[in-house]
């Protein structure tokens, strides 16, 4: 009953936090996407004149004057037009490190004048403006510092805001509703732009990884462990979540890049059409029949009012083109088609103006982020990616070989890779572990002391003791007992145990004796019996554990997954520095990037099965070179048994042949085919078979230790091969198989994964004689490197 609550809990807390996770990518998406529309908006309103404002939004800058009064600056007693005023205090953490605490953040601002070289307008910076200043002054005294960020009379600004009022009589305002984001600053245009695709850039991929997130708890709560569906619902996901983004995006810029055209041209038309009524001009409203201001029908026009015209003209061309530019783009060209949406038309200017078009837009920059942050993401986009994907592919490796790695029985395990199931019971005449910790009955046993040491952030644990400790051990299950060595092995267990006392904890975590095992290791010959296999680390994956192997699947690939993860987050961070770095902010670059989905779960994919691929061409030749090295010291016995049979073979000269050929044949016995190997193995075990006969016939030869020994070697070697063939066969057919599947099929043909042959010689596992070979060397070779 507990174990079910346990799960409820776990399933309501993980339902609760893909929740929270989507609400989060949700939000962070519209953040993105707000700053993203920001930053248009601010784009296509081309900079104007003070004297060429018209009403709605506006780019200006300037110098700041003041209007009618000023402020103080509280520490310098500057005069100003804002301040920020930041006051903080000198604190000392547990640790010793010293850190600043704010004590005073105070705001103050005035209206203000902004002048440029064609006039002044007022600037009322109410509202929810966001004001950026650079610090003007800071000093330190005693336990306390002083910031002072201000806008000086005489400093720069830009603004971007809305003019408010008649002809003649603007000021800019921040509390009008409009297509405009409330900015006065110090530091520019392309600054505040840049910081706006900074801003989308980050909040997109904040949503992707908030969405990811809640993919990863997902594959948790549902217990998913297959890694082509992970791949596949992480990368679908940011796949549509950038394709609905960029889509989304041409909606949003043709509606609003129409919206502010034509609220502009309708302001353009007015203004035009109030200073012709006051001199008595008459223009019937179409910009195709104004012609040059400079012509005689508008000799009345004073020359300023003449200027001020022509800019206003001037700045709604740019805005025009601006805007024309969004129905050329992709997607945008192809939503405006299914909306029957039409560009504006083209604002037609003078000849003799196009120089001054020309030079009003010189200046303009697209929006891109700066180099060096956008090459900073990239190189560090590449390398989190690299570490990751390398730790991810690592752990989805052992995830895949526990998934693929059939369960053996343990009167049916094969040399090689091998996994087992059963229960742990202690080997004959061996007594059990006790723990010192649970003081329970176990094979293996992890023990360790920890102290808390140091202060405030500083303080950890650090280990004082730690102790490992296991002995062979078998496990059990219906056909038998199979033995176990855990010497290396990486435990994973749920037996634990924690103790603490004052400033130390004691844990340990253990194999209990009768506990459930599951294993995975490298079954070899067994030294201490010659004629079996035990379980032992190798190469490969050598893991214990009593969690069920579902569970321990399900445990190696969340921590793949959250790896794979990070790489995948860290491609798509690459991706949108590219896009920052090319400052392209269209549709088609967010439908670019949305690529790196699919792109990564086809890499990771055939990244997957070509390793798969090669672990099992590897473990084929592994098996292979065992058998080779086996060979090899069975060719290495026969000119020993050639001498020590001379004296018996004067009578036996077909014997004496066949060894002779049998010993030539066996020059370079670890290089040989499959078939040269059957055929050495099918005449060594018949000139065995006939020595063993003649030993029979001879007293004095049957009795010689050195015989016994030497055919002790023999017998020993013989079971080695039969015991190898079987794990060779296994990795043979293991191979044939993934070669054979689609879509490992199409990889195995690109790269070459030829089909491997079965090992087809007679051989069987006999029992070792009980005089053991006094040749240690030779019997520890046997096990194969």
């Amino acid at each position: 009953m507990r174990v079910v609550s346990g799960q409820i809990v776990r399933g309501v807390l993980s339902a609760a936090g893909i929740a929270f996770l989507l609400g989060l990518a949700a939000w962070m998406a519209a953040l993105g996407f707000g700053k993203l529309g920001e930053m248009r908006q601010l784009e296509r309103v081309p900079r104007t004149s003070v004297a060429a404002v018209t009403g709605g939004e506006v780019n200006l800058a300037g110098v700041a004057q003041p209007k009618e009064r000023t402020l103080h600056a509280p520490d310098t007693k500057t005069e100003t037009l804002y301040y920020r005023y930041h006051v903080e205090r000198r604190e000392r953490d547990s640790d010793g490190n010293d850190r600043w605490r704010t004590v005073t953040d105070r705001v103050e601002k005035v209206p203000f004048r902004l002048v440029d070289e064609t006039g002044h307008i007022t600037v009322v910076p109410g509202g929810s403006v966001s004001i950026e200043a650079t610090l003007d002054h800071r000093r330190e005294e005693g336990d306390r510092r002083y910031s002072e960020y201000r806008i000086d009379p005489g400093d720069g600004v830009f603004l971007f805001g809305v003019a408010a009022g008649g002809s003649g009589s603007y000021e800019v305002r921040f509390d009008r509703p409009g297509h405009f984001t409330p900015i006065i600053s110090e530091h520019g245009e392309t600054r505040a732009r840049s910081g706006m695709a900074l801003g989308s850039l980050a909040a997109t991929w904040g949503a992707l990884a908030f969405a990811t997130g809640a993919i990863l708890l997902l594959c948790l709560l549902l217990r998913i462990h297959q890694t082509a569906l992970f791949l596949a619902l992480v990368s679908t996901t940011a796949f549509v979540g950038l394709i609905y983004w960029g889509w989304s995006a041409a909606h949003m810029e043709l509606r609003a890049a129409t919206e502010r055209h034509e609220g502009a041209a309708q302001r353009a038309q007015s203004e035009m059409a109030a200073s012709f009524k006051r001199h008595d001009i008459v223009w019937d409203g179409d910009w195709e029949t104004l012609g040059s201001l400079n012509d005689p029908q508008y000799a009345g026009l004073p020359v300023g009012e003449r200027e001020r015209l022509s800019r206003i003209r001037l700045d709604l061309a740019r805005g025009a083109e601006r805007t024309r530019t969004t129905w050329t783009r992709v997607p945008e060209r192809i939503v405006a088609w299914r909306t029957a949406s039409k560009p504006p038309a083209s604002i037609p200017v003078p000849e003799r103006d196009r120089p001054a078009l020309a030079a009003l837009d010189a200046d303009f920059e697209a929006t891109a982020l700066p180099r060096t942050e956008a090459f900073l993401a990239q190189a560090g986009g590449l390398l989190v990616a690299g570490l990751f994907s390398w730790f991810g592919f690592r752990r989805i490796r052992v995830k895949r070989l526990i998934e693929n790695i059939p369960t053996s029985l343990s009167g049916g395990v094969a040399y090689g890779l091998t996994e087992l199931k059963g229960e742990v019971i202690s080997a004959p005449a061996t007594e059990p572990l006790i723990s010192p910790l649970a003081e329970s009955e176990c094979a293996f046993f992890h023990y360790i002391v920890e102290e808390k040491r140091g202060s405030g952030k500083n303080r950890r644990w650090v280990t004082i003791e730690e102790k490992k400790q296991g002995q062979r051990f078998l496990v059990r299950d219906r056909e038998g007992d199979f033995p176990i060595q855990p010497e290396g092995a990486e435990v994973i267990s749920t037996a634990r145990m924690t103790k603490r006392h004052s400033h130390r904890r004691y844990s340990e975590y253990r194999i209990d004796i009768g506990a459930r095992l599951y294993a995975l290791g490298r079954a070899v010959v067994d030294p201490e019996t010659g004629s079996s296999l035990y379980l032992a680390g190798g190469e490969e994956p050598f893991i214990l554990s009593n969690l069920g192997e579902r569970e321990l699947m399900l445990r190696k690939a969340f921590g793949g997954f959250t790896q794979l993860s990070a790489a995948f987050l860290a491609l798509l961070a690459v991706a949108l520095a590219a896009i920052g770095a090319a400052g392209s902010f269209s549709g088609l670059a967010y439908l670019l990037a949305a690529m790196t989905g699919p792109a990564f779960l086809v890499s990771a994919l055939g990244v997957l099965m070509y390793n798969d691929l090669v672990f099992l061409r590897h473990r084929v030749a592994a098996t292979w070179s065992n058998i080779g090295v086996s060979l090899q010291k069975r060719a290495d016995l026969l000119p020993n048994l050639q001498e020590l049979l001379s004296g018996y073979l004067d009578h036996e000269r077909d014997l004496q042949r066949e060894l002779a050929e049998l010993r030539a044949a066996a020059e370079g016995a670890r290089g040989m085919s499959r078939q040269q190997a059957a055929g050495f193995i099918e005449r060594e075990h018949s000139l065995v078979e006939r020595v063993g006969l003649l030993v029979e016939r001879h007293p004095e030869l049957k009795g010689s230790e050195l015989m016994q020994q030497f055919h002790s070697t023999l017998v020993w070697l013989e079971n080695e091969i039969a015991l190898m063939r079987d794990g060779f066969n296994n990795a043979v057919e293991r191979y044939n198989t993934r070669c054979g599947q689609f879509p490992e099929l199409l990889l195995a043909r690109l790269f070459r994964f030829y089909p491997a042959d079965l090992f087809r010689a007679r051989a069987e596992v006999h029992a070792v004689p009980q005089i053991r070979p006094t040749q240690p060397d030779i019997q520890r070779d046997a096990v194969g490197p």
